[in-house]
């Protein structure tokens, strides 16, 4: 995948010296030297790891590091409300050291966390990630905080009006892949969804709701150094939404990965996700119906196909240039992801209004 080099914003020191006052809990220090550096990551706002030398009292040195993100309203809210540094384990967010509004954005100032297993990762710690999730989820709904109001509800029409702007959009299906997928039948499955969306709005409406990362793949989870659960980054798209609803996130990866989404092993992946995010339901103290998760992950994979971001690029080509697309290969890469992404998630559509059926039957 191409990369872009990355512009570093001038940081008044101003704004830096209160954070790292409350970050390294004295309130004498002096900035010395220090740095702000792109970290890997990041479609829209790439985050600075900053990270330096301080001097307290009577000359004392002190290394610090953390990371500015410039978020988003909601996050800093979450942030601010107490609520991911409440967290049960074994997920947690990072440590938040400071937030503020900049020229209308949110810089958030966070924990710099290093990850005990960099680089991808096999199933096998994915699987941990699904039982952390779980097991923070099911605690959530037994004793947790409550989410903040700025939290907002997931909404199950969300899924449906891009799917039938999509099954409808002739420019879309004109589209390499699109094409080939409309001769498997592709098209007339798209436009079959709606006739199955009542019995699975009744069913997810009945499961019961907790707040849910909204981004949870590899790209934003970190595990904790000795054994101390997963840390989930970037909360910016946070909602109350259905268990299951993060497993998915968990299983589509991100855009580039989305060729392997169609390989023989990925039922297998969700498989064996499913299986761990549901015993981590059971270890936290849910003791309800498994199905329900199932359902939400099955529903959330509509969500995680991420068309809306392909059809405005298919309704105006002089859109299919930027950073955003070149960072994802091009045009033509990124559509073939989002086709195989489509692909899989109408089967998994197709699975949903099944179950509920028998949930609801």
């Amino acid at each position: 995948m191409s990369t872009l080099a990355v512009a570093v914003p001038e940081i008044p020191e101003a704004r830096v010296l209160p954070v790292v006052r409350r970050l390294l809990c004295r309130p004498d220090a002096r900035l010395g030297r220090w740095t702000a550096a792109p970290l890997p990551g990041g479609l829209f706002a790439t985050p600075l790891r900053c990270r330096g030398e301080a001097l307290a009292g009577s000359g004392e040195r002190l290394s610090w590091s953390c990371v500015l993100k410039r978020g988003t309203a909601l996050e800093a809210d979450l942030y601010g409300s107490g609520l991911l540094a409440a967290l049960p384990a074994p997920l947690r967010a990072p440590a938040c050291h400071g937030a503020e509004e900049v020229d209308g954005a949110w810089w958030i100032w966070l924990e710099d966390v290093a990850d005990a297993r960099p680089g991808p990762w096999p199933a096998e710690l994915r699987a941990e990630a699904a039982r952390h999730l779980g097991a923070t989820q099911a605690a959530l709904l037994a004793t947790g905080p409550a989410c903040p109001p700025a939290v907002p509800p997931l909404d199950p029409d969300g899924l449906r009006h891009p799917l039938a702007e999509a099954a409808e959009l002739d420019a879309l299906w004109e589209l390499e892949p699109f094409a080939a997928l409309a001769g498997r039948g592709g098209r007339d499955r798209l436009r079959a969804v709606p006739a199955g969306w009542a019995v699975v709005h009744a069913a997810l409406a009945r499961a019961p709701r907790v707040l849910c990362h909204g981004d949870f793949h590899r790209p934003n989870l970190c595990a904790a150094h000795g054994g101390g659960g997963t840390v989930a980054l970037d909360w910016q798209m946070a909602a109350r939404g259905w268990l299951g609803h993060d497993v998915a996130g968990l299983a589509f990866g991100t855009i580039p990965e989305a060729p392997a989404l169609l390989a023989p092993g990925f039922a297998g992946l969700e498989r064996i996700l499913l299986r761990a995010y549901g015993g981590g339901l059971r270890a936290g103290g849910w003791a309800g119906d498994r199905r329900q998760a199932e359902l939400g992950y099955l529903a959330s994979t509509l969500h995680r196909c991420r068309l809306p971001h392909l059809l405005g690029m298919a309704r105006d080509p002089a859109r299919r240039g930027g950073p955003f697309l070149h960072r994802m290969g091009g045009f033509a890469a990124f559509a073939a992801c989002i086709c195989a992404r489509t692909e899989v998630a109408l089967a998994r559509w197709e699975r949903a209004v099944a179950l509920a059926s028998a949930l609801e039957g």
